[in-house]
């Protein structure tokens, strides 16, 4: 509230030094003063009316100086609570999505199902696509199926928040990212039942991320390659009469 309070009074400091500065314009210009027969006022009008102009580029710099302050200002507060949701978020999947997802992956060694099936995500311009193939050891699970279902459910609700952009994402990747790709691929089957209707989401993130854990794999091996290329030392022997 404080901080709020600080960026208001920014903004009020600068409309009003605008409003004085135009009504001082208005006042110099107008016929209001005109009438006014006193010598010495006319002087120190006809001073005020040579001091004016850089009077009034002075304070309307100082004016729209407080705008931009407040502006400013805003846009790091937003930018400071986007992080702070955002290790909030994490702090909710660590604490409360894991233990779920651990207890799909405890029933599956229970009765021995390896996976759920094979998906496959692919991205074609503007739209996500999931095509999967289920596993048969799944059939008559229902209930296993419906905890699954709620699982991707608390995953969902994770996701929006990074997916509409109201939490910084980068900061999530850098702390889940691995992970939270991890377990979604494994639960890829049971979204493509739904054909990715109802998990958005969990698409968009999914994507994203795996593309980016992709390029910095495809980064690192390209720096071990040329590391290796470096430490390659490469001789040849010239033929006689060469």
């Amino acid at each position: 509230m404080k901080r709020l309070n600080k960026y208001n009074k920014h903004i009020l400091t600068g409309i009003c030094i605008i409003i004085t500065v135009l009504l001082l314009v208005y006042l110099l210009h107008s016929d209001i003063l005109s009438g006014y027969d006193n010598s010495k006022f006319k002087i120190l009008q006809q001073i005020l009316s040579l001091a004016a102009p850089p009077v009034v580029l002075i304070v309307s710099i100082i004016g729209l100086n407080q705008l931009k302050i407040a502006k400013n200002n805003a846009r790091m507060n937003a930018k400071r609570e986007s992080y702070k949701l955002a290790a909030e978020q994490c702090n909710n999947y660590l604490t409360h999505i894991i233990p779920k997802i651990n207890e799909i992956h405890e029933y599956m060694r229970e009765n021995n199902i390896k996976s759920l099936g094979d998906a496959t995500v692919e991205n074609k311009g503007d739209t996500i696509t999931i095509s999967s193939s289920l596993n048969k050891e799944l059939q008559g699970q229902d209930i296993f199926i419906s905890k699954i279902v709620g699982t991707l459910n608390s995953i969902e609700a994770f996701s929006l928040f990074f997916a509409s952009g109201v939490s910084e994402e980068a900061v999530a990747f850098s702390s889940i990212g691995h992970t939270y790709c991890r377990n979604v691929k494994k639960l890829l089957p049971i979204v493509a039942l739904a054909e990715g209707k109802g998990y958005k989401s969990i698409l968009i993130i999914y994507n994203m991320w795996n593309e980016r854990l992709k390029h910095e794999e495809a980064l690192r091996n390209k720096r071990l390659a040329d590391s290796e290329l470096d430490n390659i030392r490469v001789t040849s022997i010239k033929s006689l009469g060469t």
